[in-house]
């Protein structure tokens, strides 16, 4: 697929879960916190599958609505978790027969959680405001790639804090050599005040680095491939983790192999910016290598989401300084349309999106869950909506924070209007 409805791949490094039994689930369902139940699939052909029990403890219901529901609004194409926020985006969201986007911020210390809405006054029709979407702390960033205010779909990033009780737009980000269809904010990832926003177009592709300074948030950074190749869309996801960054370099050019770049932060306040570490390059070309990342403390997975060939989620490690191949996973069977179109790493454990795959409910989609067991990464189980729709999409989106997975199914319908839903899996332990 291609939709730049691709959230941040953020996975704060030292957060995740430690173990994938006794799962609970809540539903953001139209924009709402909904409890609903969830279904596994199987193991591998010749492994056991895990105990029954692991996904069968649900928490109570709890619904909220967004302030006005539209169809087709795609809420749940992006997501982004912390302890205390779920963050959504809605790229389809309307206002007065326009469709700007939109995103929402719900705040789980509450009861019942609150939604607010984020820039309905600044985002231009057709700007896919809320295409990606991070979270850290009191700070949400929203990408627009088609914010056309300094060019053709040039694009532009808003960021928001939260000031007492309110949630107030702070800047507006844009690159010092902004362009036409460069679609920057396709990719967004923050973390300890800085922001990491990708542009993939034109030609190769770029990722821009911000830091929050004093007076504002300043562009630290500009990076490009260190061997481009055109429409190689370098940037497309980004990934930011304990002073690392990871940048996808994918292409559908069945000739060319898709990479991931890694750079590490040189300097002391943007002096020193970024310096290149290490790329990872797909063994197969055309595989769509790069398109998801997911990075967190010493290990990186990069998806190839495949072109004409089996899909994967390849898992690299670093040890002594080195990046070294680490495992290479595959779908089970009946999941491989769509299987690496989102990853989300946590404690020991990795989530990878099916969104397109289904079995009793053509494209209802789930997120398959890997284990870490010594050095193994081994297939647990398959996580489901409790109330899945066709082309629902389970698995457009996802994001880990502690012990909570964040899914979003951007085509989940309700009453037969697709409008999107997001789910969120707590273990109980």
């Amino acid at each position: 697929m291609y939709s730049l409805r691709r959230g941040a791949m953020r996975v704060p490094a030292g957060r995740g879960v430690s173990s994938l039994s006794a799962w609970l689930l809540v539903a953001v369902a139209f924009g709402s916190l909904t409890s609903c139940g969830a279904s596994s699939g199987e193991g591998p052909p010749g492994r056991a599958s895990p105990a029954a029990s692991d996904l069968t403890a649900f928490v109570g219901e709890l619904k909220l609505d967004p302030p006005a529901p539209t169809p087709f609004d795609q809420f749940g194409g992006s997501v982004a978790l912390t302890s205390r926020y779920a963050v959504v985006g809605a790229i389809g969201s309307q206002v007065g027969g326009n469709a700007p986007g939109a995103a929402y911020v719900f705040d789980l210390s509450s009861s019942p959680a609150q939604g607010v809405r984020l820039g309905e006054s600044l985002a231009e029709p057709g700007s896919l405001f809320g295409s990606a979407v991070a979270v850290d702390g009191d700070t949400v960033v929203v990408g627009a790639p088609y914010h056309s205010q300094a060019g053709d779909r040039a694009g532009a990033v808003f960021v928001f804090e939260r000031q007492g009780s309110d949630w107030s737009a702070t800047a507006r980000l844009e690159p010092g050599d902004a362009r036409p269809q460069a679609y920057f904010g396709e990719s967004v990832a923050v973390e300890d005040g800085v922001i990491a926003v990708g542009a993939p177009g034109p030609g190769a592709g770029s990722a821009y680095v911000f830091v929050r300074g004093e007076s504002g948030w300043s562009e630290v950074a500009s990076l490009t491939p260190r061997e481009p190749i055109v429409e190689s869309r370098f940037g497309s996801a980004v990934a930011l983790a304990g002073g690392r960054l990871a940048v996808g370099e994918w292409t559908a050019d069945q000739g060319e192999a898709g990479r991931a770049h890694l750079y590490a932060w040189a300097g002391d306040s943007g002096a020193g910016g970024w310096t290149h570490q290490w790329t990872a390059i797909s063994p197969v070309a055309g595989d769509r290598f790069g398109y998801a990342l997911a990075l967190s403390g010493e290990t990186l997975a990069v998806a190839a989401p495949g072109g004409s060939g089996t899909p994967t989620v390849h898992v690299y490690r670093a040890s002594a300084g080195a990046w070294y191949s680490h495992a290479t996973l595959q779908p089970p069977t009946g999941a491989n349309v769509g299987f690496g179109n989102a990853v989300a790493q946590g404690d020991g454990f990795l989530a990878i999106a099916a969104p397109a795959a289904g079995s009793d409910v053509p494209g209802a989609g789930r997120v398959l869950l890997y284990e870490l067991q010594g050095e193994e990464w081994v297939y647990r189980r398959a996580l489901t909506a409790g109330d899945p729709t066709r082309d629902a999409e389970f698995g457009g989106a996802l994001d880990v924070a502690g012990t909570t997975l964040l899914v979003g199914a951007p085509g989940s319908a309700r009453d037969g209007t697709p409008v999107g839903a997001a789910y969120r899996f707590e273990s109980s332990e």
